[in-house]
């Protein structure tokens, strides 16, 4: 089940809440926050997502073992193809997404605040990848840390399972932000206030081209980059330079 909640002013908090499986996604809770982003995605009063899991313990546990344990092989296929769209769509999504990572981030819960644009955490939380230990083995994840910490701290995460804090996390460029639980509502607020007073078209293409660019190269999308920021530019040339800092600050 997916709650859906407004705590700060054009911010809309979406929290995983079975915390009685630690906020394990099954099927049902992916297509509840799939479904809950396309509303988002349509409303123009809202400029941010925060994303975060029920309770003190566990941001998003991951899969719901259980769930895979009863599908067939077909089902499986199916299933693996279906997440990884999942998760390719949060990290497409127009609009910035904040992760509040409140507890344990591990298998799809550790994907899940790689594919979000920023990522809260408390310094106590515990990240990992435990699918090898579990028969399985992490895809899309594999990729993305690759680009973000490297062949050898990727090999201990995926390998050999290493779990690493909140504080460690941070460090390892994993998230961009560790504080006190009891600090965490609030990090997470002054976030995403800042975000919600920037112009949301030149976050949206800002988000397009990072993303373009990690997963493709950045030398050679440079162009359609270049053609990018033309158009964005264009089409907010009279918005206030002051608030957004757009064009004044672009070839500084």
């Amino acid at each position: 089940m997916i709650f859906k909640t407004t705590p700060y002013e054009k911010t809309v908090e979406l929290t995983i809440n079975r915390p009685k499986v630690l906020n394990a996604l099954n099927r049902k809770t992916r297509e509840e926050l799939l479904n809950a982003l396309e509303e988002i995605k349509l409303d123009s009063s809202v400029n941010v997502v925060v994303i975060t899991g029920e309770g003190e313990i566990s941001f998003c546990s991951g899969v719901d073992v259980k769930e895979i344990s009863r599908l067939s092989d077909s089902e499986i296929n199916e299933l693996v193809s279906t997440e990884h769209n999942f998760f390719k769509y949060i990290r497409n999504y127009p609009k910035p997404i904040i992760a509040k990572v409140n507890g344990y981030a591990l298998g799809s819960g550790l994907l899940l605040v790689l594919v979000a644009d920023f990522s809260i955490s408390k310094s106590e939380a515990i990240f990992g990848l435990p699918e090898v230990s579990r028969g399985a083995a992490a895809g899309y994840e594999t990729a993305l840390l690759l680009n973000y910490i490297g062949l050898a701290r990727t090999r201990a995460l995926t390998i050999l399972g290493q779990k690493i804090s909140g504080n460690d996390a941070e460090s390892w460029g994993l998230v961009t932000l560790s504080v006190d639980f009891k600090n965490l509502d609030n990090a997470t607020e002054k976030l995403a206030k800042r975000l919600s007073e920037m112009n949301p078209s030149a976050i949206s293409c800002q988000k397009k081209l990072i993303n373009s660019w990690v997963e493709n190269g950045p030398f050679e999308f440079v162009d359609d980059g270049i053609n990018e920021i033309c158009e964005i530019i264009k089409k907010n040339k009279h918005y206030e330079a002051k608030k957004a800092n757009l064009v004044s600050n672009i070839f500084h």
